[in-house]
């Protein structure tokens, strides 16, 4: 071996050993080719892009919210730019829905283009929007064990292909084997096993969670933080990207706030700085977009 003035602890041949120099090679001559370690973020989340590149292989993003936030809606706004409009092989997991029901909501997001939400409208969008080639794919298993998930995943990968994977909620999946009676050490295994997997196969995972129901009476502000999170623990410390997302019509209980307002919140980004951004809601076709106003004074909420 060439003296480079480096002691390697192990042979070069240990698992995980990266030279910098091979990498540095390997990388420039990635993008040249157009392959990159990242799905692009597109349209989808346009104010996220100051932040992050796009949903990274290895990554655990978690998106947080409470009930009502939109955090289904805002997974099914990812999938549809990753598989439907970009045919990316995508995975959606949903053991507390059924996929009739997320095929629906998928329909409803083309209703502005073609007449609406009547169900003639809906259903002229399932015959003539071409759904049925797009590479999405559905589980709704009602339980979903931590400890067959990775292996569960790589079968779908390697019969269809997947590239992305999002489940939701977490709460809906189950750890029967070591921590049945404490909850909390339970989901941080879960979210452990869940960032080891994303790792193992190289691929982006998403999942959605809850936050308290109220936050600290102590706090001046009502924005949410890491600490409204229901997976506060080693969940903070395993995930790569958190959002948050912000409905202040629901916290306040305030109707100066209109309906459509959400603000997100990033406040853990491995990749990148944190921050904030503001999104629209539109109740008609469940989908988020950019504001046309301005983004929300935080300050005031």
């Amino acid at each position: 071996m060439e003296n480079t003035g480096i002691t390697y602890p192990f042979s070069p041949a240990h698992t995980g050993f990266t030279d910098l120099r091979t990498a540095l090679g390997d990388w420039s001559v990635s993008i040249a080719e157009g392959n990159t370690d990242y799905i692009p973020l597109e349209d989808t989340l346009p104010g996220l892009k100051r932040y992050y590149n796009g949903w990274q292989n290895g990554d655990l993003i978690i998106i947080g919210g409470r009930h009502g936030a939109g955090k289904t809606s805002l997974i099914l706004d990812i999938l549809k730019a990753t598989s439907i409009d970009h045919d990316i092989p995508s995975l959606c997991i949903v053991p507390q829905s059924k996929s009739s029901s997320i095929l629906l909501r998928l329909i409803r997001k083309y209703s502005d283009q073609y007449g609406g939400n009547s169900p003639e409208a809906l259903q002229y969008i399932a015959e003539n929007v071409n759904l049925s080639r797009c590479p999405l794919y559905i589980d709704d298993t009602p339980r979903l064990d931590i400890t067959r998930l990775s292996a569960f995943i790589q079968e779908w990968m390697e019969t269809y292909g997947i590239r992305i994977v999002a489940i939701d909620p977490f709460q809906s999946i189950t750890e029967s084997t070591y921590f049945t009676h404490n909850p909390i050490q339970g989901s941080n295994y879960i979210t452990r096993e869940l960032k080891s997997i994303a790792r193992e196969l190289d691929i982006p995972i998403l999942v959605t969670s809850g936050l308290d129901n109220c936050p600290s009476k102590h706090r001046a502000s009502k924005l949410p933080t890491l600490d409204d999170l229901s997976l506060t623990g080693s969940a903070v410390y395993d995930a790569d990207l958190i959002i948050i997302m912000h409905r202040p019509q629901y916290t306040n209980g305030s109707e100066t706030f209109e309906p459509t307002q959400c603000q997100f919140i990033i406040p853990k980004n491995r990749h990148g700085p944190t921050g904030e951004f503001a999104m629209t809601f539109s109740q008609t076709t469940l989908s988020f977009h950019e504001p046309r106003s301005p983004f929300i004074d935080t300050e005031t909420l």
